[in-house]
């Protein structure tokens, strides 16, 4: 039996490691697996509303467990529709869609999920996938704020925040990460969610 590190690529030296292009179509017979990833994700950002935070838009990310699962299993595409197809169906569910906290969290989340697609695929050499969902979380806390001030909030004070909000990044982001990884480790001794396409990869 593999150890947890077993799911860490296996990287190479040629310019293709560093190229998008390999990870951006979505793997055939994937749609229930994206599918199930996909509730994981909205059930985390529902769990999220029991959270007590200082300012109503400002959660933990919990979602980007599953989105960063979903970047390593199956590529950046697939990563990009999951994460979209979560933030309308949780804004569904909640009542939130077309408020301005659905467009705070639709910035946010497709930004962190531009940045953790672009750390993954050209540092992943030398990044975790705890440094790289800390990249997401800081993204998204930036987003999240400058969205905030352009669009709803003028005022200096918010972005006085920004720097403890950043700081609380580091650990929410540390601790999604490390979920992920164990959840990716779990996946993948049971041969789940890895297409036959990345297992070289991986």
């Amino acid at each position: 039996m593999k150890d947890e590190s077993s799911i860490r690529p296996r990287f190479s030296l040629h310019p293709s490691s560093f190229s998008l292009s390999k990870g951006w179509a979505i793997p055939q017979g994937s749609m229930m697996q994206l599918s199930m990833l996909t509730v994981l994700a909205v059930a985390f950002r529902a769990a999220e509303v029991v959270i007590p935070t200082p300012l109503p838009w400002a959660r933990p990310g919990l979602a980007n467990v599953a989105i960063l699962m979903v970047l390593v299993s199956f590529g950046a595409r697939a990563a990009i529709l999951v994460n979209l197809a979560r933030i309308v169906l949780a804004s569904i569910l909640m009542g939130t869609f077309l408020s301005p906290g659905f467009w705070l969290s639709l910035c946010a989340g497709i930004t962190a999920c531009i940045a953790m697609i672009m750390v993954w695929y050209a540092f992943r050499r030398w990044l975790s996938y705890v440094g790289v969902s800390v990249v997401g979380a800081y993204t998204h806390t930036m987003s999240q704020f400058l969205v905030a001030y352009l669009l709803f909030v003028r005022h200096a004070a918010v972005l006085r925040l920004m720097p403890y909000f950043l700081l609380m990044s580091l650990v929410t982001g540390a601790l999604t990460g490390a979920a992920a990884t164990a959840m990716l480790a779990w996946a993948r001794r049971r041969g789940v969610l890895f297409p036959e396409r990345m297992k070289d990869e991986l």
